[in-house]
C-alpha cells in the first residue's frame, strides 16, 4: 500500500466487507478502482503509530435506534465533531455504496433479472 506517499508492504491475514464499503470508491471518483484504492482495517495501535495520529479516526458508522430522528442525530454529530475538523455527517441515502446497490436493485427489478 501507499501510506503518506511511501510504499509499504502489508501481510494480509483475512478479508472482510462491511455495508458502507460494498463498493469501494475513492473520494472524488465516480467508479470503483480496485487497482488504486481499497479499504483496510488495521489494529488501532499500529495504524496510529504509522500515521503518528494517536487517538484519531477518519470514519465512523452508526446504526440508529428504532424511531430515532436521523436529522437530529446528524445535527448533533456535526456539532460534536465540528471542532475536530469533521466534514459533516450524512445519512445512508447519501453514501455512494448505498446508492450503487439501490440503483442496481432498482434496475434489476425493472428488467426482471
Amino acid at each position: 500500500m501507499v501510506l503518506e506517499g511511501r510504499r509499504r508492504t502489508l501481510r494480509i491475514v483475512g478479508t472482510a466487507t462491511s455495508p458502507e464499503f460494498i463498493y469501494q470508491i475513492r473520494p472524488g471518483d465516480l467508479l470503483p478502482d480496485d487497482a488504486h484504492f481499497s479499504v483496510f482495517w488495521a489494529p488501532d495501535a499500529e495504524l496510529a503509530d504509522a500515521l503518528r495520529m494517536e487517538g484519531a479516526f477518519n470514519s465512523v458508522a452508526l446504526r440508529l435506534a428504532p424511531r430515532a430522528s436521523e436529522p437530529d442525530v446528524l445535527a448533533r454529530l456535526d456539532r460534536l465533531l465540528e471542532p475536530y475538523g469533521s466534514l459533516g455527517a450524512y445519512g445512508r441515502d447519501r453514501h455512494l455504496s448505498h446508492r450503487f446497490i439501490t440503483d442496481e436493485i432498482g434496475s434489476c427489478r425493472e428488467s426482471q433479472c
